[in-house]
């Protein structure tokens, strides 16, 4: 999870955004694994991703809302 000034930074940014600070700091994008509507609001969604950092992989979870034709980043 994201946290402090990080979160701070990355909040509101643009999908772009987010990869570029992933990759500042080591990790990397593997893939989308599945992507669901989030039944808090029609308008968002949880996307379900793979990551690397160093030899580990994992699942984050990251919510996105569509603003304006683009995805933006809201929570990690």
């Amino acid at each position: 999870m994201v946290t402090g000034a990080a979160k701070q930074r990355l909040a509101g940014s643009g999908c772009e955004d987010v990869l570029r600070e992933f990759t500042e700091h080591g990790a990397q994008l593997l893939g989308v694994v599945r992507v669901r509507k989030d039944g808090r609001a029609p308008d968002r969604r949880l996307v379900d991703a793979q990551i690397r950092v160093g030899s580990d992989t994992r699942t984050i979870v990251v919510g996105v809302r569509e603003v304006e034709g683009s995805w933006v980043v809201e929570e990690i």
